[in-house]
């Protein structure tokens, strides 16, 4: 027996295609299945069969950006986050990094948890990985939130000062591009 098989993907739906020849009859009989159905194709299939049969993946018909998959890891993240499965959390924001660099919402993140698990200094890193995709991308929002993190890294290390004058800058930052939530968190720190 000879096998062909295809698998095409969507966002929503794969789908196995099988095309079975027997070598002694020239005779091609093809299955389809797709969803769940696909694992009930492949065990309903004879060992022998089975063993012949070898599926090629290819790349689903659209291609996605590496923004939209950046996304996507990132709202993993959030919701890793908000499960207490911090871990995961940081995982999916470097995933999201590697995909987009210029994706400023994954260093903002990694580094409040950066923080929350006792590193200072590497939270100012991806802070000040975030402040640089937001000059290069003219951010200015994504600016004032890393802007004012900072403001907060700098209070915690006891240098109010230096924290005080992050808070100003994200504060006019977020005033000029009218986030008023952010605005009135800097201006409270």
């Amino acid at each position: 027996v000879g096998a062909t098989g295809r698998c095409e993907a969507s966002a929503t739906e794969v789908t196995v295609r099988l095309t079975l020849q027997g070598t002694a009859t020239g005779e091609k009989t093809e299955c389809v299945a797709s969803g769940v159905d696909v694992a009930a194709l492949l065990a309903a299939l004879p060992g022998r069969v089975l063993e012949a049969v070898k599926i090629a993946p290819q790349a689903p018909p659209a291609v996605i950006s590496r923004s939209a998959i950046a996304i996507g890891y990132y709202g993993r993240a959030v919701t890793a986050v908000r499960a207490d499965r911090l871990d995961d959390a940081a995982m999916m924001c470097r995933r999201a990094v590697s995909y987009d660099s210029a994706f400023a919402e994954a260093p903002l993140l990694l580094a409040l948890l950066a923080v929350q698990e006792g590193d200072a200094a590497g939270g100012m890193r991806y802070l000040t990985n975030a402040v640089q995709i937001a000059h290069k991308t003219s951010d200015k929002i994504t600016l004032a939130r890393a802007q004012g993190n900072i403001g907060l890294i700098y209070r915690q290390m006891g240098n109010d000062a230096v924290a005080r004058r992050y808070f100003e800058l994200a504060a006019e930052g977020a005033q000029a591009c009218r986030d008023w939530f952010s605005q009135a968190t800097a201006s409270n720190n």
